[in-house]
C-alpha cells in the first residue's frame, strides 16, 4: 500500500510539473512590454507590439546601435510556415514565430518562462548554421 502511495504522489508531483512547464503565452502579456538582456557591454532589448518585435542591440564599447523590427505571431506549432495573415491575430501559444525579412525566414524560439519580471527564450539550434547550439536567454523587464 505504501508503494502505491508512492508512485501516485511521484505521478502527480510529474504531471504538475509538465503542466506547468507546458505554459500558454498570449500577445496581450507581451504587447506594450520591453525586456532587456546585457553580455559584456552589449545590451539587447526586445520591445513588442501586438503585431511586431522591434530588437535593438547597443554595444558600450564602439556606442553603436543596430535597430530593426520583425512581424511575429504566437503557435502551437513551431514547424508550421510562418503566415503572414497570423500576424497580429493569432493570440497564444507557447512558440515566438517570426519572419526575418533581411534573410527571408522564419525565426522560431520557445518561450519557456513569462512572469511580471522575467522572460526567458529558448533558441534551438538550427542544423544549416555552422556552430549553433541550443541556448536560452533570459531577458528582464524594462517597462
Amino acid at each position: 500500500m505504501e508503494k502505491r502511495k508512492l508512485i501516485t504522489t511521484t505521478g502527480l508531483l510529474l504531471l504538475a510539473t509538465v503542466t506547468c512547464n507546458a505554459q500558454d503565452i498570449s500577445t496581450s502579456k507581451l504587447a506594450n512590454t520591453v525586456w532587456t538582456y546585457e553580455y559584456n557591454g552589449i545590451f539587447e532589448f526586445l520591445e513588442f507590439s501586438k503585431d511586431s518585435i522591434w530588437e535593438t542591440s547597443y554595444s558600450s564599447y564602439s556606442h553603436n546601435t543596430i535597430r530593426y523590427s520583425k512581424p511575429y505571431y504566437l503557435s502551437e506549432d513551431k514547424k508550421e510556415p510562418f503566415n503572414m495573415k497570423k500576424v497580429g491575430t493569432s493570440t497564444s501559444g507557447k512558440y515566438l514565430l517570426r519572419w526575418n525579412m533581411k534573410m527571408k525566414e522564419k525565426e522560431y524560439c520557445e518561450i519557456t518562462t513569462l512572469t511580471k519580471d522575467t522572460l526567458v527564450l529558448f533558441f534551438e539550434a538550427q542544423p544549416h548554421y555552422i556552430g549553433a547550439a541550443d541556448i536560452s536567454f533570459t531577458y528582464k523587464r524594462v517597462r
